[in-house]
């Protein structure tokens, strides 16, 4: 019995154009910094706490609840009381607690709380908001590669692999 394979490898990467920023492990909560209606609590604020999702991140902010609208109509009634780089979430598909835990923590430059009367914000009803502020420095690269092999008898085998990397 001879076997002959034929194999396929592709190598997929993604790069960001900015350089990763060192964290300091182990940093000191920082103190939330309060302006007018608005209270900024840096990321280091929840680096005792160990968040692993921006949905842990947001059920740590003192002085906050997350409304989750369920069985509304509407995209008044769906808003949340959630803004991502002051932006709402699409109230479409996903529900906002799912959005918040594809966001990792670390990704999490400031979380601000927004309460009533804060100048230029549409509340759009609400009393608060949370303004989750993303960081725009974290790089990194994935390599995907997948080999393919075909036997004389027409089976198929093969393998998918990945690595990351920092830049």
């Amino acid at each position: 019995m001879r076997r002959v394979g034929v194999g396929i490898n592709v190598a997929v990467a993604v790069v960001a154009a900015a350089p990763l920023a060192a964290q300091t492990a182990g940093a000191a909560a920082a103190p939330p910094q309060s302006q007018d209606a608005v209270t900024s609590y840096p990321a280091a604020f929840f680096a005792p706490s160990q968040p692993t999702t921006a949905l842990d991140v947001v059920q740590r902010l003192p002085g906050f609840a997350l409304d989750i609208p369920v069985g509304v109509r509407g995209f008044a009634a769906a808003a949340s009381n959630i803004l991502i780089d002051g932006v709402r979430p699409p109230a479409k598909g996903d529900s906002i607690d799912q959005i918040l835990q594809r966001i990792p923590a670390s990704s999490n430059l400031r979380t601000e709380v927004i309460r009533a009367g804060a100048p230029g914000i549409d509340m759009k009803g609400k009393t608060v908001l949370a303004n989750m502020i993303r960081r725009t420095d974290i790089t990194g690269k994935l390599t995907l590669t997948t080999t393919a092999t075909r036997a004389y008898d027409g089976r198929l085998s093969g393998r998918i692999w990945s690595s990351k990397s920092s830049c």
